[in-house]
């Protein structure tokens, strides 16, 4: 529950820097009903490079790359959907 008691203040953080179409209690839901989750977490980061274009900073990556992120998600969604 020390999770759902902080999402007041990560909001308040984010500010305008993101948007979602979540309701609080769908956020309250997901942090008491999927805390288990983040024992089965797997992460990767896609190498690029970064560039400034027009004051905005961009992180360009190969298509080969793209592909290998490509692939690792959809072999994990269907590794998923055989459980």
């Amino acid at each position: 529950m020390n999770v759902v008691n902080k999402i007041g203040g990560i909001m308040d953080v984010l500010g305008n820097n993101m948007a979602t179409n979540m309701t609080f209690a769908d956020m309250r839901d997901l942090a008491s009903n999927y805390r288990s989750a983040r024992n089965d977490i797997s992460t990767y980061q896609m190498a690029g490079r970064g560039t400034m274009i027009d004051g905005t900073y961009y992180q360009i990556m190969s298509d080969d790359e793209v592909t290998k992120a490509h692939d690792m998600i959809t072999e994990f969604g269907s590794r998923d959907n055989e459980s």
